[in-house]
């Protein structure tokens, strides 16, 4: 297949690869803006994961000490109430030996 072509056919083709120049300049032209805002972008996804996480961490690390506080304060509360029901049996056997 050789270079030549008919003229009506070579005007089409030399307008085609004109357009194709054309095109690959503009993308040449806009591919460093594509990188650098999507490269911004990017960074700023990263930025807010890294918030997120951070504040479900801390949510997660105040649930886990008010649910260790509650159940802190039922145990004391538990053995408070043995030791006063062991105070009360006590006493009541006790009396029922003096009497």
């Amino acid at each position: 297949m050789g270079d030549v072509l008919p003229p009506k056919r070579q005007t089409v083709v030399d307008r085609l690869k004109r357009r194709f120049e054309l095109y690959r300049k503009h993308q040449n032209a806009c591919l460093p803006r594509f990188e650098q805002s999507a490269n911004s972008l990017y960074e700023s996804q990263r930025q807010d994961t890294i918030l997120l996480k951070q504040r479900y961490l801390e949510s997660k690390a105040k649930k886990a000490k008010s649910k260790s506080d509650h159940h802190r304060t039922y145990k004391e509360s538990v053995s408070d109430g043995s030791k006063s029901q062991l105070f009360y049996c006590v006493l009541k056997i006790v009396t029922k030996t003096v009497d």
